[in-house]
C-alpha cells in the first residue's frame, strides 16, 4: 500500500521521540543498576575492554573484525550470561536496561536488514487513516462541561464526563487484553471525536494500529471498492477488517442504501468474530439507531460499552 510523504514524516519524528525515549531509559537504567548491582558496572568495563582488544586484534593480525569478534565471543558470552544472572538474583528481569524500545525487532529504527519493519508499517496505516489530529488525555479538560446538576441524568454534565474520561483512559491502558467495543453517543459537539483521537493516539504511539475514519467516508471507500472505480483499495479495505482497533466517527451521516447497510453488519460482524474491537460513535440515540438500522446491526451495536455524552454544545469553549 502506498502511504503519503506526510505519513512517513510523522512516522519518523515518532520513532525519532521513541529513540530518543529508549536512550534515556537506558542510561537511567543503567545508572540505577549500578548503584544497586556495582559487580554489573565491572562486567560492563571487561565487555568494553574486549572490545577495544577486538579492534587490537584485527589490527594485528589483519583479520576482520567481524572475525576477531569471533575468537573473542565466548568470552563476552560467558560476561553476558553472568550480567543477566545477577539482575534475576536481583529481582529484575534479565533484559532490565535493554528491553526499553517500543518495536524489539528493529529498535525503533522502522527497518530490519533495508526491509520496512511490521511497526512501521501499522504507524503508516495509522497515521494514513485519515484522523485529522493528534490530541491527548491531557488536552481534554473538564471544565468546559456544566458543574449544574441534572435531575434527568442524577448527576452534572462535567461529573458524568470524569466518569466517561477515566473508562478511556482505563481502556487504552488496558488495550488489547479485556477491552469492550464502545458506542459513543449523544448531541453533537460534546466531545465524542475528541476522546477518540486521544485513544488512537495512545494507541498509536503505543505501536497499535488504528484506523480512524468518518462513516461517510468508510462507506464511501467501500463503495468504490464495490464498483471498482479503476484504482486499487483491496488493501485499505482489509485494514478495516484487520486493524487493531477500528474508529467510525459519526455513524448516520454514510449515505444508507442497501449496501452500505450489508457492510455495516459485515465490519461489525467480522470484527466481533475475530476478537477485534472497535469504537462507534453516533449523534443518534439508541432509539434513533433502531429506527435507522437493520435488527441484526442493532442486535450487535447493543452489546457494546454504551457511553452517553450529554450537556450544552462544547466545541466554542477555548479549552476543548
Amino acid at each position: 500500500m502506498n502511504y503519503s510523504s506526510e505519513a512517513y514524516d510523522k512516522a519518523e519524528k515518532l520513532l525519532a521521540s521513541y529513540r530518543r525515549t529508549a536512550n534515556d531509559k537506558i542510561l537511567s537504567r543503567t545508572e540505577e543498576i549500578y548503584k544497586k548491582i556495582p559487580e554489573i558496572k565491572d562486567i560492563d568495563e571487561k565487555i568494553r575492554a574486549i572490545g577495544v582488544d577486538v579492534s587490537r586484534l584485527s589490527l594485528k593480525c589483519g583479520i576482520s573484525p567481524d572475525d576477531a569478534y569471533l575468537r573473542l565471543s565466548t568470552d563476552i558470552s560467558i560476561l553476558e550470561k553472568k550480567k543477566e544472572h545477577l539482575l534475576e538474583e536481583n529481582g529484575y528481569p534479565h533484559d532490565y536496561v535493554t528491553n526499553v524500545h517500543h518495536c524489539p525487532v528493529c529498535k525503533d529504527t522502522g527497518y530490519v536488514n533495508d526491509t520496512t519493519c511490521n511497526c512501521m508499517v501499522k504507524l503508516l496505516s495509522s497515521i494514513d487513516s485519515g484522523l485529522p489530529s493528534y490530541h491527548r488525555f491531557a488536552d481534554f479538560h473538564l471544565d468546559v462541561y456544566s458543574a449544574e446538576h441534572s435531575e434527568r441524568y442524577g448527576c452534572s454534565p462535567r461529573e458524568h464526563m470524569k466518569n466517561v474520561l477515566a473508562y478511556c483512559k482505563s481502556y487504552v491502558t488496558k488495550f488489547p487484553d479485556n477491552v469492550a467495543n464502545i458506542l459513543m453517543y449523544g448531541s453533537a459537539g460534546l466531545g465524542k471525536t475528541f476522546l477518540c483521537d486521544c485513544i488512537r493516539t495512545e494507541l498509536v504511539d503505543r505501536g497499535f494500529t488504528v484506523v480512524y475514519k468518518s462513516a461517510y467516508d468508510l462507506f464511501e471507500l467501500v463503495s468504490k471498492n464495490k464498483f471498482n472505480y479503476k484504482i486499487n483499495l483491496n488493501s485499505e479495505i482489509e485494514t478495516l477488517y484487520t486493524c487493531d482497533l477500528l474508529i467510525m466517527d459519526d455513524l448516520g451521516t454514510e449515505f444508507l442504501t442497501e449496501y452500505t447497510v450489508s457492510s455495516l453488519f459485515d465490519i461489525v460482524n467480522s470484527r466481533m468474530n475475530a476478537g477485534k474491537p472497535m469504537i462507534v460513535n453516533a449523534n443518534l440515540s439508541p432509539k434513533d439507531m433502531e429506527k435507522r438500522y437493520s435488527d441484526r446491526i442493532i442486535s450487535r451495536l447493543l452489546t457494546f460499552k454504551l457511553l452517553l455524552f450529554f450537556g450544552a454544545d462544547i466545541r466554542t469553549a477555548s479549552l476543548l
